[in-house]
């Protein structure tokens, strides 16, 4: 048995590994997207909860402001009744407007930023896997150079019958 056959079937061996390592980094990628896109539904929901919940408060604060103005004595439907009334609840409503707003640029930017992670996690098991292929076919090929496996000069490799001509004679100038 060839002492090299052995170095260049670790190397093919290795690359494999490095391969399934690559996919499996991959799959995780997959997995950071579904928990983002999670986390995403969940926080769209909890601030949906939120402004609904500062909408009741909202709604009760004017009805107790109106409640508190009919019991001391002010006309209802006065104009300074009114007024208060009427600015307090456009307060309220761009609270509201801006809690939605700026919950939703909060769960986008965070959603992107989960979603970036994940597109590096898999462009890292495609490289890889890439650099597996690579170093293991190189490996074996070095490994198999080295133990005559291939041999370059004779115009054939191991045995095959593919003949390719005598590239060492000519590039030393034969032929």
């Amino acid at each position: 048995m060839n002492p090299f056959a052995i170095p260049a079937l670790m190397s093919v061996f290795g690359a494999v590994l490095g391969y399934g390592a690559g996919s499996d980094q991959k799959d995780y990628a997959r997995q950071q997207e579904k928990v983002a896109e999670q986390n995403a539904s969940l926080a769209r929901r909890e601030l949906e909860e939120q402004v609904r919940r500062q909408n009741a408060e909202d709604m009760r604060l004017r009805g107790s402001m109106l409640a508190r103005q009919a019991a001391s004595g002010a006309e209802v439907g006065s104009g300074t009744n009114l007024t208060n009334a009427e600015y307090m609840e456009e307060e309220q409503a761009r609270e509201l407007n801006w809690m939605r707003t700026s919950g939703a640029s909060r769960i986008r930017l965070e959603l992107e930023s989960e979603m970036i992670q994940a597109d590096i996690t898999r462009s890292q098991g495609e490289d890889q896997q890439w650099s597996s292929i690579l170093q293991g076919a190189m490996g074996a090929f070095a490994y198999a150079d080295k133990g005559g496996m291939m041999d370059w000069g004779s115009g054939s490799t191991a045995g095959t019958g593919t003949t390719y001509g005598n590239y060492t004679g000519a590039l030393k100038g034969g032929r």
